[in-house]
């Protein structure tokens, strides 16, 4: 799991460099004993679970004690679209799917973390190419910026030869603009297929989620009836512009 989280660090921004600087050592093979450490942080109250909100909390606290509060609460700002993205991959490790991660589950968590944040440096960078960052690419900011990302370690960026057939097959149907959540399905499942060591890791769940850019949109549009409607509104907004 680590070495798939490690495969990212070759051409991303400084920003997610030191995003996943804090999380990725957890994810090695020889970190357990630091993850349980870490399982008592972040599952406060020892129930056994983890909640999205808990998740957040922790990524949060993890980033101040780091960088302290400037830095850290920039950065989990910045990253805040994708810990959904990331929460519920990991989530559907276990088949008893009930909106929280278990212990069992944790280190993919982590390591879903790194990969879903490099992704969403990925489009950051695009989106950069029209002046502020409105979460949302358009195709002139894809022409202009598509090369800046060829480095992120993922396969659907690496050697494009049609940038504008790509952004046609990211784009839903009746859409101008790409949205994080369809770059998020579309790198993921293009990993998926690939048989990549990312895709290994995103495809661990006994539900093919990512098998298929139809399943991985059933399985987005899911995410929309958790328990946890507050929060999860809220990092749905922003994962959605």
């Amino acid at each position: 799991l680590c070495s798939a989280a490690l495969q990212l660090l070759d051409g991303p921004s400084f920003d997610v460099h030191d995003f996943i600087h804090v999380f990725v050592h957890l994810g090695e093979t020889g970190a357990k004993e630091l993850r349980k450490k870490e399982w008592v942080e972040i599952d406060f109250n020892g129930n056994s679970y983890v909640s999205l909100a808990e998740f957040d909390r922790w990524i949060k606290h993890k980033l101040i004690k780091f960088y302290k509060a400037d830095r850290g609460n920039d950065l989990w700002r910045l990253f805040r679209p994708c810990y959904i993205l990331a929460f519920s991959t990991a989530m559907d490790l276990d088949p008893i799917n009930d909106g929280y991660v278990r212990w069992n589950e944790f280190r993919a968590l982590i390591t879903c973390l790194c990969i879903a944040s490099t992704m969403l440096d990925a489009f950051h960078l695009i989106d950069k190419c029209g002046g502020d960052i409105d979460r949302k690419i358009s195709k002139e900011e894809w022409l202009e910026g598509y090369k800046k990302v060829s480095s992120h370690g993922f396969i659907a960026l690496a050697e494009i030869s049609d940038p504008e057939k790509l952004f046609e097959d990211i784009l839903p149907d009746g859409n101008e603009k790409m949205l994080y959540g369809d770059w998020f399905l579309y790198l993921a499942v293009t990993e998926v297929k690939s048989n990549t060591k990312i895709g290994t890791v995103l495809n661990l769940n006994s539900n093919d989620n990512f098998t298929s850019i139809e399943k991985a949109k059933s399985w987005k549009k899911s995410l929309s009836r958790p328990r946890e409607n507050s929060l999860v509104s809220l990092t749905l907004t922003l994962c959605n512009g």
